[in-house]
């Protein structure tokens, strides 16, 4: 019968002591490696979602600067109205065109869509910037919703006005630089006409300055959905350029 002094207890503790050591090391390294890893593709997304945020500010910039062109030839058209005679007809011929445009962003969303579908969210250390990144698809169709409806009232309601009260030929010509406040660059053609029309007479038609007045009311209120895009892009960059530099 083996004596219970014989075994070496110390040399078995030390022995269970390293393995246990071992597989906790193991583990840690492990853990570290993973958190390693993860550290790696964090930076690499946010790397992503920067550019795409300050390419969609760019867009963004030359969306004010159309909707705030066609405030101003709104209010230029209502000045008028008070003394139509004082306007001169080629400066609203081109006014009137300024009305009739509408632009859909084409936002670069492939980054942010790819990170919330994936579940990739979690990858994203700081809090608030998950809650900013959660957030910023609903601010994007803030914006497309109220390009939808501009393209609507230009469909249904601008367009059909235009083309029983004015010469949409004489208009489309005197607005021939393109999209108010932003232009083509190119040189288009020029439409024939016939008789120059004196569209000044709309400067006392109530339906075409409601339809003025709206316009004015929606470019007002789309400016108030891209100053919201646009500060939470802002605040998104921020918060990226902090979690980048930690």
């Amino acid at each position: 019968m083996t004596n219970v002094q014989d075994i070496p207890w110390n040399r078995i503790a030390i022995e269970a002591a390293a393995i246990v050591m071992s597989i906790l090391l193991a583990f840690a390294i492990d853990a570290w490696w993973d958190n390693r890893q993860d550290r790696s593709e964090e930076q690499r997304i946010l790397v992503g979602l920067k550019a795409e945020f300050e390419q969609n500010l760019e867009l963004i910039d030359i969306e004010f600067s159309y909707r705030h062109a066609v405030i101003d030839s709104t209010l230029k058209i209502l000045d008028a109205s008070v003394t139509p005679t004082t306007m001169n007809p080629e400066i609203l011929d081109g006014l009137i065109g300024d009305l009739s445009w509408w632009q859909n962003i084409k936002y670069s969303r492939g980054a942010i869509d790819g990170l919330l579908q994936s579940g990739g969210l979690s990858l994203i250390e700081n809090e608030e910037l998950r809650r900013v990144l959660a957030s910023m698809p609903s601010q994007f169709d803030d914006t497309t919703g109220s390009e939808l409806y501009d393209q609507d009232v230009t469909r249904n309601v601008i367009l059909p006005y235009l083309r029983t009260h004015t010469s949409l030929s004489q208009i489309a010509n005197a607005s021939s630089d393109g999209r108010p406040g932003v232009g083509t660059g190119q040189e288009s053609k020029a439409y024939p006409t016939t008789a120059p029309v004196d569209h000044t007479e709309l400067l006392r038609d109530p339906e075409f300055l409601a339809i003025v007045v709206q316009q004015h009311w929606d470019h007002t209120s789309a400016i108030s959905a891209y100053e919201s895009l646009q500060a939470a892009l802002e605040n998104g960059i921020r918060l990226i350029d902090l979690e980048m530099n930690k």
